[in-house]
């Protein structure tokens, strides 16, 4: 547990089901539960020490392992949030992967990183006392969309991938068989609960732990070695039981059939072409971050093409642009997408750097002001 917290903080989430297990579930232990609940709490912390210890030494602040928790959660919980990833609208992640400097220049003074994770958890917060009506069917969206069968993309898309790698292509066992099966497996695993807690609860509390932030792919994936066993549950025990002269027994093909309509990648109406503008863009950063600047202009022109009224390729061009001392461009692009959203606060402040460094301080303090 310690060491996959390392990699992704929210499987703490499955400690509490590791100690209810022992304390409840477990009869081989009965009489060392609690030395046994106290060796996995310390056991997880132990390996986890270092990278507190490192967190307070390079920044003076108490952070567990990561301060990000406060910006992912906003991005799955704010009044313009639809679920998935998508980052605050005029940050770029790229340059900007902790918000430090966007939310500094908000507040006025430098902030350590467990005030910037506040700074965003206290206006989700906010959303979510204003709006507890949208943010319970945000909630129940998110759950709709962790189990679809859609590969949702965070960084690399999928199925865009499968476009370009044959191998995806004849690779044909996906995450919509998957859960669908997984899903029928666990309904009828209920019968053995105490067999498979730790699998049901599993599934359950990390699921809890996506749906409350937002649904991706390469958060959601872990689920799937333990949703396949209970594919193959399906697979070998329940559905040889299925016989033409017991009507009962086609409940659960019945079932499965109905899972996989419900769990369908197409029920959800998604913005093919938001998804590859996005695919664009971090194909663009990943030829800049080589020294590409010719080649990552190609690929943010691309995301400007498909999406003309969506400012985020402008100002991910913009910075582009700015980082290869293209400073008439970034200026144009910056112009742009404040023409598409004249309310953007951080691309005035953005433009006004850029005006600042071209020389044209006039312009820049207007920007400023702005």
């Amino acid at each position: 547990l310690g060491l996959s917290a390392l990699a992704r903080i929210n499987i703490l989430i499955l400690l509490p089901v590791v100690l209810a297990w022992i304390l409840f579930v477990d009869t081989d232990g009965k009489s060392r539960r609690l030395i046994r609940s106290a060796a996995v709490v310390a056991g997880a912390f132990v390996v986890i020490l270092p990278a507190t210890i490192h967190n307070y030494a390079s920044s003076r602040d108490f952070v567990l392992i990561t301060s990000n928790g406060g910006v992912n959660f906003y991005i799955g919980n704010n009044a313009e949030a639809a679920g998935t990833y998508d980052p605050p609208m005029g940050i770029n992640m790229q340059a900007d992967p902790t918000t430090r400097r966007h939310v500094e220049r908000a507040l006025g003074r430098e902030l350590k990183p467990s005030e910037i994770s506040r700074y965003w958890m206290g206006r989700s917060l906010d959303f979510i006392r204003e709006h507890p009506g949208k943010e319970a069917a945000l909630l129940l969206r998110k759950a709709a969309l962790f189990v679809n069968g859609f590969e949702w993309p965070q960084i690399e898309s999928y199925d865009l991938s499968k476009g370009r790698y044959w191998i995806f292509r004849i690779l044909f066992v996906n995450f919509h068989w998957i859960v669908s099966l997984g899903l029928v497996g666990m309904i009828f695993g209920f019968r053995s609960w105490r067999r498979f807690f730790l699998l049901h609860w599993f599934v359950a509390a990390y699921s809890l732990s996506i749906i409350l932030f937002f649904v991706t792919d390469r958060y959601r994936i872990q689920i799937v070695p333990v949703l396949s066993l209970f594919a193959a549950f399906v697979i070998l025990e329940i559905l040889p039981r299925v016989s033409p002269r017991l009507p009962r027994t086609w409940f659960a093909p019945a079932l499965f059939v109905l899972v996989l309509a419900m769990t369908r990648p197409g029920l959800f109406a998604i913005d093919k072409e938001h998804l590859v503008s996005r695919e664009h863009i971090h194909e663009a950063w990943r030829w800049s971050a080589v020294g590409d600047s010719g080649r990552a202009l190609e690929e943010m022109s691309r995301a400007v093409r498909l999406r003309p009224r969506d400012p985020e390729p402008y100002i991910q061009r913009a910075a582009i642009n700015r980082d290869s001392g293209r400073l008439p461009g970034a200026i144009a692009d910056y112009g742009s997408a404040i023409a598409i959203d004249p309310g953007n606060a951080s691309v005035h402040y953005n433009l006004a750097q850029v005006l600042q460094e071209a020389g044209d301080y006039q312009a820049a303090a207007g920007e400023y002001r702005k």
